[in-house]
């Protein structure tokens, strides 16, 4: 039996005071956490390279990154990890457990987890399938931009300035 994964922060309501940093040219931080963290991102991709590279763009942005190289791997970070997730960004397919599965046994334990997909493929039809206001899709190649704006969106953070 596993043990239960931990319960993603809600994100406040609007009206509840955040905490927002600024970082000069790079425009404005994710929103913390009532408790100063900044939100957890669950970064899941089997090409490493890309893994990497999103990786990095996410924590220039200020996020806090666990990243995993496939479903299979996602689910065991997670089992490992005390703090929630806030946000799972995840690759369509990849071996052993792709991203729609990893998303149908993630939602079976947290249902209101936001999902970013990201796909080099040009239709998904499991993924567009699910459509709801906690999930997107982003197609690669895709931009630091657009990948942040996304992450942005789904937290329910204003989007970063773009850079000067």
């Amino acid at each position: 039996m596993s043990s239960p994964l931990p319960t993603p922060r809600r994100r406040a309501p609007a009206a509840t005071p955040r905490l927002a940093v600024t970082r000069g040219s790079r425009g404005a931080a994710p929103r913390a956490a009532a408790d100063g963290a900044p939100p957890r991102i669950l970064l899941v991709d089997d090409d490493p390279q890309l893994r990497a590279m999103f990786a990095n763009f996410l924590r220039h942005a200020g996020y806090a990154v666990l990243e995993a190289q496939n479903g299979a791997d996602a689910l065991t970070v997670l089992e490992h990890e005390r703090a929630p997730v806030d946000l799972v960004v995840t690759d369509v397919v990849m071996p052993h457990t792709g991203g729609p599965a990893l998303v149908e046994r993630l939602r079976a334990r947290l249902p209101d987890i936001p999902v970013l997909y990201l796909s080099g493929y040009a239709v998904d039809t499991e993924v567009d399938d699910e459509a709801t206001a906690d999930t997107a899709h982003l197609q690669k190649p895709l931009t630091r931009s657009a990948l942040l704006a996304e992450v942005a969106a789904l937290l329910g953070d204003a989007p970063a300035a773009p850079r000067a």
